[in-house]
């Protein structure tokens, strides 16, 4: 676990954006340290990375939360499809 500072300096984003990410409840830390710091795993990371990314193509911030969840739904109906061994 990271603190936001490290979080946001490893995946190229201001702190305050960051921040706003998480307030919007598009990627939020994952946990809160004792002092009640944001604190980031690498789940967090990635998905940080996944809206970078797709606001650099120009997508707004609804149109990535859209692309991140339908993302994710298919990624869980592949998992589910896949063939089981027999």
């Amino acid at each position: 676990m990271i603190n936001i500072s490290k979080a946001a300096k490893a995946v190229g984003l201001p702190v305050k954006t960051v921040r706003y990410i998480g307030n919007i409840d598009l990627v939020a830390a994952q946990q809160r340290s004792a002092s009640g710091y944001r604190l980031y795993d690498d789940r967090s990371l990635r998905e940080l990375i996944f809206v970078r990314r797709t606001r650099s193509f120009g997508f707004s911030i609804e149109a990535c939360r859209l692309i991140y969840i339908t993302t994710a739904v298919v990624a869980v109906l592949t998992l589910n499809a896949s063939p089981r061994g027999g």
